[in-house]
């Protein structure tokens, strides 16, 4: 017991300079930021609902995102997005016949992880320019009432999935203080036959 003691005390004192030692070759920033995203696309539909649904309104997310710089020009991010909640967003497509109970009703509960690399463009006065793409993955709770699934032939009341795919983007960043960034930024995420577009404006901390 003393022995595990000591070595979980020593343990972190020795990784500690070393950590920090590697955030001093390569600087880490955090930032938080808020935006609104949009389902683009002809028909935008859950493959295992008869009934169809549509999603047509803007919605908001809070995003989270770490970054390490691996120099003046590149960086490598990850991000957490916790998006507002699909609920009254959702409506029968007008070709649909409706089978079972009709799902007016549907709530979507879903956020996104993405690794990104980051390619930033140095102007003039403290702003840059950036582009971005990786890789990005959603996760879907989907709620319903009364919605009929063909595949399974009942009537379901949640269904957990996911999907994938690639993500990029671009945008600007502002300089304000020596650690303090302001950044916006455009994205798109190609997840299955879903495109997902997102404007986001964040405050970053740079250490």
């Amino acid at each position: 017991m003393k022995a595990t003691r000591f070595f979980s005390f020593i343990l972190p004192s020795l990784l500690l300079p070393l950590v920090l030692s590697a955030v001093e070759t390569f600087p880490v920033y955090v930032g938080v930021g808020y935006g609104i995203a949009r389902y683009v696309g002809d028909e935008v539909k859950d493959p295992l609902l008869l009934t169809g649904q549509k999603a047509e309104d803007d919605q908001g997310f809070y995003e989270a995102y770490l970054g390490l710089d691996l120099g003046d020009v590149f960086a490598i991010e990850i991000a957490y997005a916790q998006f507002n909640e699909l609920e009254a967003d959702y409506k029968l497509s007008d070709e649909v016949v409706s089978i079972g109970t009709p799902n007016y009703r549907e709530r979507v509960d879903f956020a996104r992880y993405s690794a990104m690399l980051v390619a930033e463009y140095p102007l003039t006065f403290g702003f840059s320019i950036y582009a971005t793409g990786g890789y990005a993955y959603y996760d879907f709770d989907r709620y319903f009432s009364g919605g009929f699934s063909e595949s399974i032939g009942a009537t379901v009341e949640h269904i957990s999935n996911g999907d994938h795919g690639l993500e990029f983007g671009f945008g600007a960043k502002w300089e304000v203080l020596d650690r303090i960034s302001v950044r916006g930024q455009w994205a798109q995420s190609v997840i299955g036959d879903r495109k997902v577009q997102s404007n986001r404006l964040s405050v970053e901390l740079h250490f």
